[in-house]
């Protein structure tokens, strides 16, 4: 879609098999500025987790270089660092566990994510739990900004609902 096109949008998606993302502003003069953003770089969405400025061409945010990245990662509030509502389409249960069970999980995962990297007075906001179908398993909720979201399985026994920005996943897990 030409970038006249994108900037006339009122809500701004992208999709594909995995997931969606859906962000909050509109794209525009007022919104999001999508000047020299690369959507097939910039925004990952895979089986399980969305990620957006996650490549790893981005330094850390607001600095270049950073990280070995030689781009800068927008700063919360510009381009695609902004709030969204994230659709993962297919998250089941792991291990053996119930849908209601893994739905409770995923509630307290996203909520410890909301306490471990915000603070009460922290202007960007905090994650919501939206919805988990326990038929579809698709899960639903809300990001303040972006980085990687998601249900992650390095451990077989562990999974983390997560935003990582400068702690380590042993570091997440209760």
């Amino acid at each position: 879609m030409p970038q006249r096109m994108l900037m006339a949008l009122p809500v701004f998606s992208m999709w594909n098999e995995h997931g969606k993302i859906k962000f909050h502003k509109p794209v525009g003069a007022d919104g999001i500025d999508l000047t020299e953003v690369d959507l097939a770089r910039d925004v990952v969405i895979e089986a399980g987790s969305a990620e957006v400025y996650g490549h790893s061409e981005y330094g850390e945010e607001g600095s270049s270089g950073g990280g070995g990245g030689t781009l800068v990662k927008p700063l919360y509030g510009k381009k695609l660092n902004v709030a969204a509502t994230i659709t993962l389409n297919y998250c089941p249960p792991r291990r053996g566990m119930s849908p209601a069970a893994y739905e409770e999980r995923l509630r307290k995962m996203l909520s410890a994510q909301t306490v471990s990297n915000h603070t009460e007075a922290d202007p960007r906001g905090t994650t919501k739990f939206i919805s988990y179908d326990q038929g579809s398993y698709e899960w639903v909720f809300r990001v303040p900004h972006f980085t990687k979201w998601g249900v992650l399985d390095e451990e077989p026994s562990d999974v983390v609902a997560s935003s990582f920005t400068d702690k380590k996943q042993s570091d997440l897990q209760q």
